[in-house]
């Protein structure tokens, strides 16, 4: 019943923030999601646990700043996503992609082997998507869990089709073979691999403490020769968002499972690297160390 009920109340939700100014459906996002850090007790507490994990260098007072913003800007997120129609128009000065950026997804793309973007529950994620797209190099394809509701997932698919994102849904049964099609037609294939989900995955270390991480991305990567190339949606000073970006090679001298491990790794570090940039836009919320090395068996 909630599946059912929720769908047309998320619809009503993104019609009436997409009617209104930008600036004002930010700070009603920003305001929905302080009310969020208040209100939600579990996933606060969760939040100032894992700050607490990662960066125990810092005092309890900025652990919660940090934590509150990271509700705030979450929000702040879904009010853009509710005006990326809008910023369809202007998203090339909302969403900063310079010449650096810009020609490492085009000369990645050139080689023609396809291309990996790895991403994380940074920033605005899906605008980073939209920006990708809209420079024009090739098809844009991102992996995604669908909702339970099966309009929701229309919804959200005619959303990111309408900014030239195309979804593949991660349990589908042809998921798998529309991966490789991806990135032997030589395309940009977007995976988010910073949360500890139930998929295939190895254990390795993420902000000093080991982390259950996604192993699709290596797998593919070493099995197609396809170019990896992290990316993600950097706040700039002034509003909007840049987009930082560099390649990530396979491990030298190392091939077949042997390179899974430290190819993953080194994926994992430059989301590490971006967090501690920009710890206010990571989403710690999310129980990102629940699975343990050993404890887990064939799971992990």
């Amino acid at each position: 019943m909630r599946r059912v009920a929720r769908y047309p109340a998320v619809r009503f939700a993104m019609t009436l923030a997409g009617c209104l100014p930008l600036g004002l459906a930010r700070r009603i996002g920003r305001d929905m999601g302080s009310l969020a850090w208040w209100v939600s007790a579990k996933e606060r507490r969760r939040a100032l646990a894992h700050l607490g994990m990662a960066l125990p260098g810092l005092g309890e007072r900025q652990r919660r700043r940090i934590g509150r913003e990271s509700f705030a800007n979450l929000g702040k997120c879904l009010g853009e996503i509710a005006q990326s129609r809008h910023l369809d128009a202007c998203l090339d000065s909302f969403f900063e992609l310079d010449a650096a950026a810009f020609n490492l997804i085009r000369d990645a793309h050139a080689e023609g082997r396809g291309v990996i973007l790895i991403s994380a529950h940074l920033g605005n994620f899906e605008l980073l998507a939209r920006r990708v797209a809209s420079a024009g190099v090739t098809q844009l394809w991102v992996v995604a869990k669908a909702p339970g509701c099966g309009r929701t997932t229309g919804m959200i698919a005619d959303m990111r089709r309408a900014g030239g994102v195309h979804t593949i849904w991660r349990g589908s049964p042809s998921a798998g073979r529309d991966l490789l099609r991806v990135v032997r037609r030589g395309e940009i294939l977007g995976l988010v691999i910073d949360q500890d989900t139930d998929v295939q995955g190895v254990f390795v270390d993420f902000m000093g403490h080991p982390a259950h991480t996604p192993r699709a991305a290596a797998d593919l990567a070493l099995r197609t020769g396809a170019v990896v190339i992290t990316g993600f949606a950097m706040p700039r000073a002034g509003g909007g968002y840049r987009a930082a970006m560099e390649r990530i090679e396979p491990p030298a001298g190392l091939s077949g499972e042997a390179a899974v491990v430290p190819f993953v790794q080194a994926m994992s570090d430059a989301i590490e690297r971006a967090v501690r940039a920009a710890p206010e836009h990571w989403v710690w919320m999310h129980r990102r160390w629940r699975k343990t090395p050993g404890a887990d068996g064939p799971a992990a």
